[in-house]
């Protein structure tokens, strides 16, 4: 948390798991055993240490819907987000929601002293404590043993009233100095030692510091404490029969203050009448419950985590004006990279600008809050083809690729234009990166859009003009050289279905195109003798062996398509011609999978005047 917006995210978050947590615990209060009501309180625990939006989701409620509303009216549009669940102050205040950042990041600080000096304090008492006799030491030997716990130190402190231990990796167990100590009293501290009770109210009281303002976390935290000692009381009074379990309700009273409450690393973290009064309630309604209740308790703890750790995706908002929409869009993360490619498409298809803040990074997003409240130039982030887009048209992205993390390709959308020739069409690509951002799938503009004119009817077949994988081989003095082209659609990008922005889209169509030419490199007298050039192609996965089984290209001119593995083609040849001639092209459509995978290289075999000449690979070269 670096700032009081994502301390307020932070919280909200954790009020709103805690009260379904109490709420739980009211339904479960007599069903389930103390063991129960103490664990569930992890679930409190993970979501306080799980940064708020982790993953672009959210718990419960889409509390980061709300900030995102209230932020701007403070005139602050820095996008909000949880890094850490600890804070960090990078600066001194300079405006009041830094001050009050400030504040809060003060307040955690001094809780956490304030517990760490009542413990020094508390063992340096104890260090001058007196020691005990043999006859008690044997005493909490021998209990001790019949537990199964290992004795710690035992130190003797006078006017102590009440029993407790302290300490989590040189535990001490601190008695009253006068008196007789009651052998269930005994039970009960090494019982809470067995328990790594200690360790737990050090959990407890950090988990507490860093919510120390919040007075809900502070009642959680209290009533987590309650729950430790009931589980502690129920363990014990399993092994007592009725007028033991009422002597020990009275132990209980009669020691239950320690002069020491709430100190962390101790079990000293129950005091005050309403804590022992629902002790002593617990010990009223004592029952055992059946063995297999442990299995039903560890299945709600498991559900409930899942939940509340997982959460839910947000879903966009739009048409309730401009500060509704934008709140809704800076909520909501792109999950998936093919998410922040429909939304950033989107965005061009439409000129949208809350379409492009889905899928904006960090250091985008106030000046994009700014442009959209002011109602200003939707086009600020830079997009201007030459044209107007044809929205209809859809958009393509062509030779994506995953560079380690992040993933790269060539966005392709059409243009409305009237100077192109015949049936060709005016297109505009721009290659964009998308890489993960803090939980989010962002799109980076790498470069600003450039326009071509294109044979084809539509991108989604390809455009031979736009840069494609190049994969090239020799024999002799003919060089063959493949341009392969990939176009991947997100299905709701396809002319029928143009939608709205899906931030945890995927990538449901694959079309290919590839086309082969040969250039020959020998004397033109050598290029005449040759009147027909047939290939036969085949893409191969890396590691592969060559295929043996390519199919001959049939005379005369043709071309043939076979899925997207194969390709074949011959061109008759006049004389003259050369020195580079188009021999075949052609494309298919599939669906993205493992086996779509970009080839390690390309099989071809050559013939020349209808007889095969040679079989050569053709090994990629880059893009072109």
């Amino acid at each position: 948390m670096r700032d009081i917006w994502g301390f307020l995210l932070q919280s909200l978050t954790v009020t709103g798991v805690a009260v379904l947590l109490l709420v739980i615990k009211a339904v479960f209060r007599d069903k389930l055993p103390p063991k129960w009501h103490f664990a569930v309180w992890g679930v409190l625990g993970v979501s306080i240490l799980l940064p708020a939006g982790l993953g672009g989701r959210y718990t419960l409620i889409n509390w980061r819907f709300l900030i995102e509303l209230v932020k701007p009216l403070s005139g602050e549009y820095e996008y909000t987000r949880v890094s850490a669940p600890v804070p960090v102050v990078t600066s001194l205040p300079g405006s009041g929601p830094e001050l009050l950042f400030t504040l809060y990041a003060a307040g955690v600080a001094v809780s956490l002293l304030t517990y760490a000096i009542s413990y020094w304090r508390l063992r340096r008492i104890l260090r001058r404590g007196g020691e005990p006799d043999a006859a008690l030491k044997t005493r909490v030997w021998r209990i001790a043993g019949e537990i199964g716990v290992r004795p710690c130190d035992i130190k003797l402190v006078s006017g102590l009233s009440g029993a407790f231990v302290c300490g989590v990796f040189c535990p001490i167990l601190a008695l009253p100095a006068r008196g007789e100590v009651d052998d269930k009293i005994i039970l009960h501290e090494l019982t809470h030692l067995k328990n790594r009770d200690s360790l737990w109210s050090v959990v407890i009281c950090v988990l507490r510091s860093l919510h120390w303002c919040n007075p809900v976390i502070a009642y959680c935290a209290s009533e987590a404490a309650i729950d430790m000692e009931a589980r502690c009381d129920q363990q014990i009074l399993e092994d007592l029969a009725g007028e033991e379990r009422r002597e020990y309700g009275r132990l209980l009273i009669d020691m239950a203050d320690c002069g020491f409450p709430r100190t962390a690393g101790t079990t000293c973290v129950v005091s005050g009448a309403r804590n022992i009064r629902k002790r002593i309630e617990s010990i009223s309604r004592f029952k055992k419950y059946p063995v297999g209740m442990g299995l039903v308790s560890i299945c709600i703890i498991v559900l409930l985590l899942v939940s509340t750790g997982v959460g839910a995706k947000a879903d966009v908002v739009y048409g309730f004006g401009d500060r509704v929409s934008l709140a809704s869009a800076r909520s909501t993360a792109c999950t998936t990279p093919a998410g922040a490619f429909d939304a950033y498409g989107k965005a061009v298809l439409e000129c949208d600008c809350l379409y492009r803040v889905l899928c904006a990074p960090e250091s985008e997003q106030d000046e994009l809050a700014w442009e959209v409240l002011r109602g200003g130039n939707y086009r600020s982030w830079d997009f201007y083809p030459g044209s107007p887009v044809d929205p209809d048209g859809g958009y393509f992205v062509f030779n994506l690729k995953k560079t380690g993390d992040a993933y790269e390709g060539l966005l392709v959308v059409t243009l409305f234009s009237g100077d192109v020739s015949g049936d060709n069409i005016a297109v505009a690509y721009q290659r964009l990166l998308v890489e993960e951002e803090n939980g989010r799938w962002v799109a980076i503009p790498q470069g600003k859009f450039e326009r071509a004119e294109s044979v084809s009817n539509t991108p989604l077949w390809g455009c031979p003009e736009l840069p494609g994988d190049v994969y090239a081989g020799e024999s002799g003095d003919l060089r063959v050289e493949l341009k392969h082209q990939t176009i991947y659609q997100v299905e709701s990008s396809s002319v029928a279905r143009r939608e709205e922005p899906i931030p945890d889209a995927e990538f449901g169509v694959l079309s290919y195109y590839s086309e082969a030419e040969c250039i020959f490199l020998g004397s033109e007298a050598e290029r005449d003798s040759i009147s027909q050039i047939g290939l036969s192609l085949a893409r191969v996965p890396e590691g592969e062996p060559r295929p043996t089984d390519l199919p001959a290209p049939d005379d005369g001119d043709n071309v043939g398509v076979e899925s997207v593995d194969r390709l074949w083609g011959s061109a008759v040849l006049e004389p003259g011609w050369g020195p580079t001639v188009m021999v075949c092209s052609g494309g298919s459509t599939t669906i993205p999978g493992e086996d779509t995978e970009e080839p390690g290289y390309w099989a071809a075999d050559i013939y020349i005047n209808s007889g095969l000449y040679d079989r050569i690979e053709l090994d990629p070269k880059g893009e072109s």
